[in-house]
């Protein structure tokens, strides 16, 4: 029996970000799609069945958190990774209580978001910080985002 292909969304403004992060989900056998807006965001996980979706909190016209409470009506049980290079205490506890499986700050080890988004592919639990907030020290090899820019 074949192993099921999960359906990754990665949503982020940074089309670097986003191109560099789907090359590396492909890689690992992922099938990925991007948006770089949460209008598109919203279009896509209305027409697909996404698997888990990673959002940045920092996008062009509206941000992560309202784009995750608008997908969490159309989508429930998507599981959703946050991603920000500047989100305080707040942003991040919000995430939390919208139920985001994780929240990752940029710059991030790819290696462990890797990791967590393979746990929560294959954990059978609700959405919602099981594994408290990570930050990452990004200071090896598979760092993605360290560039400077608003998300």
């Amino acid at each position: 029996m074949r192993e099921k292909v999960h359906k990754v969304l990665i949503v982020d403004d940074d089309k670097d970000t986003c191109r560099i992060m789907s090359s590396i989900f492909r890689e690992k056998g992922y099938r990925v799609n991007s948006a770089y807006d949460g209008e598109t965001a919203l279009q896509r996980v209305s027409q697909k069945p996404y698997d888990l979706m990673i959002l940045d909190y920092h996008l062009s016209k509206e941000d992560g958190l309202s784009i995750f409470e608008k997908t969490s009506r159309i989508k429930p049980f998507l599981k959703t990774i946050m991603i920000s290079a500047s989100a305080n205490e707040a942003v991040k506890e919000k995430a939390q209580n919208l139920g985001a499986y994780e929240f990752f700050h940029k710059p991030f080890d790819i290696e462990h978001l890797l990791s967590v988004v393979k746990r929560a592919l294959t954990n059978q639990e609700p959405r919602g910080f099981k594994y408290g907030m990570l930050k990452d020290t990004g200071e090896n090899i598979g760092v993605i985002g360290s560039k400077k820019k608003g998300g």
